[in-house]
């Protein structure tokens, strides 16, 4: 995708796929003043580290808006580990929505590569019809 992402943090995971605990070395922290809890995430098989590319990661939730703010996720191959950080959270329409996001992937303590993110004229309930989702649309943007 060109990205520090791939397709698996670009779309839903089944939470079933997944053990979740508090961090054991600490439960919660403070984000840019706001409270946040790590949350450990484990894949319950190699068939889903394979399916994501990640071992495992750290999930940084805040509870009053039940959002994840920030990731570490410790890629499969490589030795990468990858950092994600909303920046940004707009209410659009009455729905938050992260409108700037930076993930930078690690080898040690080098950054390899990193990624801004940043949405702009979010909205939603837009009608859309099936020659919106040709090759050739897809590939123009709106």
């Amino acid at each position: 995708m060109g990205s520090d992402l791939n397709y698996a943090d670009m779309t839903s995971r089944n939470l079933e796929e997944y053990d979740f605990a508090f961090w054991a070395k600490q439960r919660e922290m403070e984000i840019d003043g706001h409270r946040a809890w790590i949350i450990a995430s484990t894949p319950r098989g190699r068939d889903v580290v394979e399916k994501t590319g990640y071992q495992r990661s750290l999930l940084f939730v805040r509870p009053d808006i039940d959002m994840v703010v920030r990731s570490v996720s410790w890629e499969n191959r490589g030795g990468y580990v990858k950092y994600m950080e909303v920046k940004r959270i707009d209410v659009v329409d009455g729905i938050r929505v992260a409108t700037e996001i930076h993930v930078k992937r690690n080898r040690g303590k080098q950054t390899v590569h990193r990624t801004v993110l940043k949405l702009t004229n979010v909205s939603f309930g837009n009608p859309l019809t099936l020659d919106f989702f040709t090759v050739r649309q897809l590939e123009k943007g709106p």
